[in-house]
């Protein structure tokens, strides 16, 4: 017999937050884009790569999305904790 497993929902966060999440954010390309077949190629000739990707440090977060992140965190947490098994 299958069970089931009720879980926990999921919070909604803000689209603020869930910017500040997003990895690429602060990536900056410099330079020309080649395709996926031009890098393969250059890198098979050990040629220099024609731009270069730059991390730049992430501004800090604003007040109220830390204290949203705060307040969602024991959500997601309960969320993320698997159920307890029956047997």
């Amino acid at each position: 017999m299958s069970e089931i497993a009720i879980l926990a929902p999921m919070p909604t966060i803000s689209r603020a937050l869930g910017a500040m999440l997003d990895p690429e954010r602060q990536a900056v390309r410099f330079g020309p884009i080649e395709t996926p077949e031009e890098r393969n190629a250059r890198i098979r000739r050990n040629d220099p790569a024609p731009g270069m990707v730059i991390r730049l440090q992430p501004d800090p977060p604003p007040v109220e999305v830390v204290a949203e992140a705060k307040r969602v965190l024991p959500q997601l947490e309960r969320a993320m904790t698997p159920p307890a098994s029956g047997s």
